[in-house]
């Protein structure tokens, strides 16, 4: 046998039992499932056998928080799920406040099932950490240490001889002020050369620094009427508003402002006019709403004048066990939510009947320059109790007598026409209605549940000075309008015809 076709058979052998070993290859484990579950899932780098870091993108579309990806360091450890060691992870965000990052580390190490259902429940489940109160840190602060500055002997001192009484009854007093300073001098240069270090805590800090309610500049947004049960305290975490353009009186969105710390200025916002690209600048100062005060913030604007509040995202805190509750998202102004305490079970339950602006300054954020004529001056918002302009009436449907708030875009327009010509967009089905009598926002009925006002077409047999029936064949026979002007609709019969035609033309019989 030559050597070549020794060689053939050397391979062929080497390759077969290379088969046999993959089939036979023990089976992965499931550290190594789940890890390779997540990285389908979530772009991830490993850092070293035991750290891997992902990156988590929130799935809520609504998520109030300006946050697009949030970097997490997962330590998995080498014998998961049957060593002693337990998982956790790590937010490495800059953008995440130490005091929040540990609410969401410490409701994961609570969650149980695997990686991927971890993962997805802290997902889920993310909006509403973010949104707790933050736990308090530990701040490391340099301890400085007060020294007594050392007397200079004065130069106007009369010089003692030596062996004197003076110098003898003195020199005890001397001796004992030399060992102090000596001693004074010791402690200050063994405090200079090794400083102390001592750890404060968040309620020190809280001692020296008092929170400042928020300045009341710019324009207020009032809550009238709300309704709270179970809610001790009530806190906008994102703002939805429409700012009127100051040149072409168009509605430009705000989404998601978010407020600032309470009783702090926030970081004003900047977007340009959809129509004519003036600069609008928008921010918000919050305010908590309880049974005291009915005020959720305070907006400056620049630009423009707000137009309008859109249903926004709300914070509750449960008047039972003082815990942050589940968040409201959107809310109906007119209609109850109810949801359900995450600690106690408690119900809390928001009632948002209507909002009011109160311009307190104008302009707070810094002179804009307008150019172009002035637009109209009509009303902006509703108010409760006062009709709308016109009575809710348009030029495309001059008998309509309300408005209504469209499912699309969640704004309020006098018709489908005039949000087709307003917006970018088709309009998409009504959700809700404003009584163009009363300004009150609800669902749709035919009449007003507040003032009574009716939309529809009352069934009537007469003519009621012309807000009844108008069509001759539907009017009742008692009624005169039935047969004024007209002779298509004259009676038949003779008794009828001189009644119709009058005494002077009767009929003469053949």
């Amino acid at each position: 046998m030559s050597a070549e076709a020794v060689q053939v058979k050397e391979d062929n052998a080497a390759k077969s039992q290379a088969r046999k070993i993959r089939r036979y290859r023990r089976p992965p484990t499931q550290r190594r499932e789940e890890l390779d579950s997540i990285k389908r899932r979530y772009t991830t780098t490993k850092i070293d056998e035991e750290t891997f870091q992902l990156l988590l993108k929130p799935s809520d579309p609504d998520f109030a928080f300006p946050i697009s990806v949030l970097p997490i360091d997962l330590k998995l450890p080498r014998h998961y799920p049957h060593g002693p060691e337990p998982i956790g992870i790590t937010l490495a965000s800059d953008e995440v406040p130490r005091g929040h990052a540990l609410n969401v580390e410490q409701a994961f190490d609570t969650y149980q099932g695997t990686l991927r259902e971890r993962f997805d429940r802290l997902d889920k489940e993310l909006e509403g950490l973010l949104s707790k109160p933050p736990q308090k840190t530990i701040t490391i602060v340099k301890r400085v240490v007060k020294t007594v500055p050392k007397t200079q002997s004065t130069p106007d001192a009369a010089p003692t001889v030596p062996g004197s009484p003076g110098q003898a009854e003195s020199s005890p007093d001397s001796s004992s002020e030399s060992m102090d300073d000596q001693s004074d001098s010791d402690a200050t240069s063994e405090s200079d050369s090794e400083p102390d270090i001592r750890f404060a805590s968040d309620d020190e800090e809280e001692e020296s620094t008092t929170l400042a309610k928020p300045e009341q500049k710019g324009t207020e947004i009032v809550l009238p009427n709300i309704e709270m049960e179970n809610i001790a305290l009530l806190e906008a975490v994102s703002l939805n508003i429409l700012v009127k353009c100051g040149r072409c009186k168009h509605m430009h969105p705000f989404s998601n402002l978010i407020p600032g710390p309470y009783g702090g200025e926030s970081k004003p916002r900047t977007e340009p006019c959809e129509t004519c690209g003036l600069g609008l600048m928008a921010a918000f100062r919050k305010e908590y709403v309880h049974s005291m005060c009915s005020t959720l913030g305070f907006l400056d604007i620049s630009g423009g004048t707000v137009g309008d509040l859109q249903p926004s995202t709300y914070l509750p805190t449960c008047g039972q066990c003082s815990e942050p509750g589940p968040l409201f998202k959107h809310p109906d102004f007119g209609r109850k939510i109810t949801q359900n305490c995450r600690n106690c079970h408690a119900k809390l339950t928001l009632f948002i009947d209507l909002f009011r602006f109160d311009v307190l300054s104008t302009d707070t954020l810094g002179e804009a320059k307008l150019v172009g004529r002035p637009g109209s001056t009509d009303k902006v918002h509703l108010t409760k109790g006062t009709p709308l302009p016109k009575y809710g009436a348009c030029r495309h449907y001059r008998k309509s007598m309300r408005w209504f708030r469209f499912s699309c875009c969640k704004r309020v327009f006098p018709c489908d026409r005039c949000h087709d010509e307003e917006m970018n967009h088709i309009a998409d089905a009504a959700s809700r209605m404003v009584c163009g009598a009363c300004s009150r926002e609800q669902n749709f009925t035919d009449e007003c549940k507040f003032c009574g006002a009716n939309y529809t077409i009352r069934r009537t047999r007469f003519w009621e000075g012309g807000k009844g029936a108008r069509d001759r064949k539907t009017l009742s026979r008692k009624d005169p309008h039935k047969y004024k002007r007209s002779t298509s609709l004259a009676p038949t019969t003779e008794k009828s015809k001189v009644k119709f035609l009058g005494k002077s033309h009767k009929v003469a019989h053949s």
